[in-house]
């Protein structure tokens, strides 16, 4: 059942169109529909005539009794001239690829591409598809010599095989893709040599059979419908027919709209008739052709050797027909003078019909050099598409064809041709290996001429193409060559290439390459000069510095330079100085910056604890909203509101906040802080500065009454010439200056706006080593107080940083006085050093709840 299945597809759906990717119609011819297909598994491309058997339907008249019989001729018609063409084979006859193929819907058999049948491709009226463009061929007078000297090398091949066409057209003419006229049509031919040759004779006119299927009257010659004679001068007459036609749309000099009435009278005219637009040689040849009698015509010999043939384009296009018989020395002879006519043929021969042929010819490696210029010549007419589909798959072959050296040399000549009409992906990928190839050959002059291109290229190629296939093979080439001309070619390769390299690639290969230049000559060195100054612009100034300026030195000095030519070095050599000057003082410039930043930023992280932590607390406490609108003078710190504990909780010696009340009062004699073998304690500069600010130190007591900060600084400390020193000196108390400044600093207590206002950030009270010794308040100035003093500053430790574990005594503070007077000391009685407990007096000893 399957089977059956399959063979009745099989019969309805044609086996030849299965194989066959069909597009668009092309044209028609008779009874077929010509289609441009292309081959599914090949993509071949090909011509399909397709007969669609369900036409004869609308085509016949069976009201005026047509019967089964004249389908059956029709078929047989259609299926002769298939098979008659597949049995014929001539460059001037259609090429059938496949035989004919019958199925139950169609009639179908397959040539070569063709543009279409010469009707419609001189009517041009017709467009078969909206996907196709109309052929709308404009004949040049050259094209139609071409064509019909092929028409006539046709009935000269036909004439000898005892043919007669019978009916030659415009219709049974075929323009194929190279723009030769084929011969086909031969549905009505008759072999002379057969034995059924008499049954063909005569015009035979059946009204029942379509027009398209019956012989045309237009071409037919007159002893054929006259006098039933078939000869072969028959199908000279329809040459004379077919020669006007084409100069005049496609129509014949006889119009007879195939009634045989109509025929008759227009051949008794036929010599009186006009011939309009036709050319004076192709005038006697038509008149020759359609005489009355048959024995007066000339033959297809006679037809091809006429004046109308006989020109130079004419005969160069003979001579290309039959190129494959000639001798090399012709064929050479040949491809050098051809490119002084090229410019003389219609740019549709030349695509079409002389390219294909010199691109045949390139398989012949000997004849390259002169192949290859004519190919180029007809090149620059093509569109890129163009030359991309038609010529460069067959140019790609002969890009690695190194003998003769001559081919690589002409090729590299058309270098910006062939850029020109490529993409830039193309010609990299398909072109630049000619470029390569080049490079590789050991014929010199063809290096020298790869390399005199490459500049003009670089641009053009992208970092990849250059980095791994053209800088490694020009550094072959220059350490290869031992020719001065090469050398030079290949030192200026390297400068067009550098822009396009990376530095690693310029510093690593290329810098080192350079070096190597032994040679002392002038146009060497120049060229090498010029490298090297473009390697200064990407290079690294230690690359400058210690590779490029040594080598540019060694080189200035060859005694083959003259003046002008160490001007140049010593200008490049000043050049790149001064770069690596301004990038390595540029570069020092930030080192320094950069040290400077971190020696500051070192000494603030190393800097005194005392300092930081006084500082620290400065920025940390403010004075709360809700003590200050409620009229107390409250701090609070911003991270605890606990400052005395954030003291005691650190590692370190926490400031001491002098009050005015812990201040030695002395009103008689001056103190100074003297040694005659000591230097002098002086805070630092720092310190100084901390002093100089005023100490404003806000309790908040439980009482009503509020503490007014009096701590005021007015005058820096005594300054003196040297550091701190961690000695004990020789201290003398001068109090008077600070007494007055203490003094100065009372004030009454003012209202809490003046308040707010007049209480800053707690500053930080001057904290070097007298924050750990206590005080002298005695106003008797003698030997014996001094001592003590002195003494008691030696017992304490130079590095001490912790407290001790020994709480300290709080002194009590009045709560009911508005003012913190001053509270003296006892005289402090001299510590031993080597007492296991040290008593020392707190700067901050209060009671902060009063």
């Amino acid at each position: 059942m399957s089977s059956a299945f399959y063979s009745f597809i099989n019969s309805i759906t044609n086996s030849l169109t299965s194989k066959y990717d069909i597009k668009h119609q092309i044209s028609s011819s008779g009874l077929w529909k010509i289609y441009q297909g292309e081959r599914k598994t090949t993509g071949k491309k090909v011509a399909l005539f397709i007969f669609e058997k369900k036409l004869l339907d609308t085509l016949f008249k069976r009201d005026r009794g047509s019967s089964r019989h004249n389908t059956e001729i029709v078929y047989e018609l259609l299926k002769k001239e298939a098979g008659n063409l597949a049995r014929l084979r001539h460059p001037s006859i259609l090429e059938v690829v496949e035989p004919v193929s019958e199925s139950r819907s169609s009639i179908v058999f397959v040539t070569e591409p063709l543009m279409g049948s010469l009707t419609h491709l001189v009517k041009s009226d017709d467009n078969y598809s909206s996907d196709s463009q109309a052929p709308s061929l404009d004949l040049d007078e050259l094209e139609i010599q071409k064509g019909l000297l092929q028409v006539g090398k046709g009935l000269q091949f036909l004439n000898d095989a005892k043919v007669v066409h019978h009916n030659l057209t415009t219709d049974a003419i075929f323009v194929n893709a190279k723009g030769d006229w084929k011969i086909g049509g031969l549905g009505f031919s008759v072999f002379l040599n057969s034995g059924n040759a008499s049954e063909n004779m005569g015009y035979d006119n059946n009204e029942f059979m379509p027009e398209a299927c019956q012989i045309s009257l237009d071409y037919a010659a007159p002893e054929s419908v006259l006098d039933n004679n078939i000869c072969q001068a028959n199908d000279m007459f329809s040459l004379g027919c077919l020669a006007y036609a084409v100069h005049n749309k496609g129509v014949s000099i006889l119009k007879t709209f195939n009634n045989f009435q109509t025929y008759e009278r227009q051949i008794k005219t036929i010599n009186s008739q006009s011939f309009t637009n036709i050319p004076p040689h192709l005038l006697e040849v038509i008149r020759s052709l359609l005489t009355r009698h048959p024995n007066q015509r000339m033959d297809p010999v006679s037809f091809q050797n006429s004046k109308y043939f006989d020109n130079l384009l004419v005969s160069t296009m003979k001579f290309l027909e039959s190129f494959p018989e000639k001798t090399r020395e012709e064929k050479a002879q040949f491809m050098k003078g051809l490119a002084r006519v090229l410019g003389q043929f219609p740019e549709r021969v030349l695509k079409r019909k002389i390219l294909p042929s010199l691109l045949e010819e390139l398989k012949d490696n000997q004849l390259l050099p002169y192949t290859i210029p004519n190919i180029f010549i007809i090149t620059q007419k093509l569109s890129q598409q163009e030359f991309c589909d038609l010529v460069l798959p067959s140019l790609k072959p002969i890009f690695s064809v190194r003998d003769p050296p001559q081919n690589m040399i002409v090729l590299l000549e058309k270098l910006d041709i062939l850029q020109e009409k490529t993409p830039r992906e193309v010609f990299r990928d398909d072109v630049m290996p000619l470029v390569y190839a080049a490079l590789e050959t050991s014929a010199a002059v063809v290096q020298e001429k790869a390399l005199r291109i490459i500049p003009s290229l670089a641009e053009s190629l992208d970092y990849t193409a250059v980095k791994s296939s053209l800088f490694p093979r020009v550094q072959t080439v220059f350490v290869q060559t031992t020719i001065l001309s090469v050398k030079v070619s290949t030192l200026i390769c390297f400068h067009s290439m550098i822009k396009l390299l990376d530095k690693f690639t310029v510093q690593e290969k290329l810098v080192p390459l350079l070096k190597n230049i032994k040679t002392k000559e002038p146009a060497v060195m120049l060229a090498t000069l010029a490298v090297y100054d473009e390697v200064g612009k990407l290079a690294d100034k230690e690359i400058i510095a210690t590779e490029i300026l040594p080598q540019l030195w060694r080189m200035s000095f060859g005694p083959l330079l003259n003046l002008e030519q160490f001007q140049k070095f010593m200008k490049t050599i000043r050049n790149l100085t001064n770069r690596v000057e301004e990038a390595h003082t540029r570069h020092l410039q930030e080192v320094k910056s950069l040290e400077e930043q971190t020696r500051s930023v070192n000494a603030s992280s190393t800097s005194s604890p005392q300092l930081m932590d006084q500082s620290t607390i400065g920025a940390d406490v403010n004075v709360s909203f809700e003590s200050l609108v409620q009229g107390g003078g409250a701090v609070n710190s911003s991270s605890d509101n606990d400052m005395f504990g954030a003291l005691v909780n650190k590692n370190t010696v926490s400031p001491n906040l002098i009050t005015p009340q812990q201040r030695p009062v002395t009103t008689n004699q001056p103190s100074s802080w003297s040694s005659p073998s000591q230097p002098a304690i002086v805070p630092s500069p720092m310190l100084l500065q901390q002093q100089t600010q005023p100490a404003n130190n806000g309790w908040s007591a439980n009482s009503s009454s509020t503490l007014q900060p009096s701590n005021t600084w007015n005058k820096p400390l005594a300054p003196a010439t040297t550091a701190t020193s961690t000695t004990s000196p020789s201290i003398n108390w001068n109090t008077q200056q600070q007494q007055s400044n203490w003094s100065s600093s009372i004030k009454p207590i003012s209202s809490p706006q003046q308040q707010q206002q007049q209480i800053p950030s707690l500053s930080s009270p001057p904290s070097f080593a007298m924050n750990q010794m206590s005080f002298n308040n005695n106003n008797n100035n003698n030997n014996k107080n001094a001592n003590a003093n002195y003494n008691a500053l030696r017992s304490i430790p130079p590095n001490t940083t912790t407290m001790s574990a020994q709480p300290p005594s709080m002194m009590p503070l009045s709560s009911g006085m508005g003012l913190l007077p001053p509270i003296p000391s006892p005289s402090i009685t001299p510590l031993k050093s080597n007492a296991p407990h040290v008593t020392k007096t707190n700067l901050h000893a209060f009671d902060p709840l009063g």
